[in-house]
């Protein structure tokens, strides 16, 4: 080998797969995020009184329609999931300007014929002339077409579901997001029920949002460390998150009060958030993360379909009671506390499951495929 051919090998450094534009993304998200939950958060202290007053409605009607922005936002995490599996994730994003499809539709054109053309033109000549033989033994087969609903359904894995310990991981998501929307949609109305002063109210709000920054960094960093117990730490934040929804209507007219416990509701539910797709990933595995977290969100994007207006309801049944929002909140408040505590039979479902895949392998090892016996030697036995 000559010096020519030697090459300079840079050591110490690392390839970034993104390119280094994978801050793009993040502050991407961050303003979509910004944009939709600043909506979402906020049309309970916006527009529930005005709607009420104005479109002579009841709080169970104004609730509906608050849920419709996060049940679409949410339950379409199967249809996002099943979209990125079948066009990929530069295809799904496209533009919607006319102009920018356009372009874009050009570039990848452009790179298309690009990668083509560096192919070797004796591979190229040799699949080119090999398909006027595969014309004489193909055979011209119809095959029916398939709706896009249906595309979209066989494209969801609901195998998940049978595994134990993600199914109750589901329906532990979807009791505690029965609540979650609660306290940012109906904190202004519970101050006004308990007489807080009108211009002090949005400071509740206000420190949900400030506490949940908090706890999303705090508990994401607890998360990351691999001793800790992230399957214990989504207990514990769901369960204080369900307590504050409880005591949320004993706060009396003290302004104070409420700033505690929507400071404890939003550090504790933020954490939550933060640590679902990490206590998911031990759960299922980094394989199946995205198929997983797919259907999860139908079931929290159902959730957050059914529990405003229900406590919106209840409001309005329990309007001759001393306070009006005691039961309901109780109510969503122990569904919380309820999908905390049922985790804690994850890890005996994870064991019994490990037992079982045990057992079927070592039941492959020790028979061949002629010594497993048939269903009849079975039952004679």
């Amino acid at each position: 080998m000559g010096k020519s051919d030697k090459k300079k090998v840079p050591v110490g450094e690392s390839v970034v797969p993104d390119g280094g534009w994978g801050w793009v993304i993040v502050f991407s998200s961050f303003l979509i995020h910004f944009i939709m939950d600043g909506i979402t958060y906020s049309m309970g202290q916006v527009f529930l009184e005005p709607m009420r007053t104005k479109l002579s409605l009841d709080r169970a009607s104004v609730s509906i329609v608050f849920s419709i922005l996060p049940a679409i936002t949410l339950g379409a995490g199967p249809i996002a999931t099943v979209l990125t599996n079948m066009y990929g994730c530069r295809a799904l994003p496209l533009p919607q300007e006319p102009s920018e499809q356009r372009r874009l539709e050009r570039k990848l054109r452009k790179e298309a014929e690009q990668k083509q053309n560096e192919q070797p033109l004796s591979s190229q000549n040799g699949s080119a002339t090999s398909q006027n033989n595969i014309a004489e033994v193909v055979t011209i087969e119809k095959s029916p077409r398939k709706s896009f609903f249906n595309q979209i359904i066989e494209q969801i894995d609901l195998n998940l579901l049978k595994n134990p310990a993600f199914t109750l991981f589901a329906v532990s998501n979807f009791l505690k997001n029965l609540g979650f929307n609660v306290i940012y949609n109906f904190s202004d109305d519970l101050a006004n029920d308990l007489n807080v002063t009108k211009n002090q109210r949005i400071y509740i709000v206000m420190s949900v949002g400030l506490s949940s920054i908090f706890g999303r960094l705090i508990f994401g960093y607890i998360g990351d460390r691999k001793s800790m117990n992230r399957l214990f730490l989504f207990i514990i934040t769901s369960i204080i998150s369900g307590v504050a929804t409880m005591v949320a209507p004993l706060s009396g007219s003290s302004i104070f009060l409420h700033i505690g416990y929507a400071s404890l509701f939003g550090f504790f539910s933020g954490g939550s958030v933060t640590l679902t797709a990490i206590v998911l990933v031990d759960i299922v595995g980094i394989s199946k993360l995205s198929d997983a977290f797919g259907v999860l969100l139908l079931f929290i994007g159902s959730a957050a379909a059914l529990g405003t207006p229900i406590v919106g309801g209840l409001r309005d049944a329990f309007a001759h009671f001393p306070q009006p929002f005691l039961w309901p909140y109780l109510i969503v408040g122990s569904c919380t506390v309820v999908s905390g505590i049922l985790l804690f039979a994850i890890p005996f479902l994870q064991r019994k499951k490990s037992s079982d895949d045990h057992m079927e392998i070592g039941c492959d090892a020790f028979y061949s495929a002629e010594d497993i016996p048939s269903q009849e030697q079975l039952q004679k036995f």
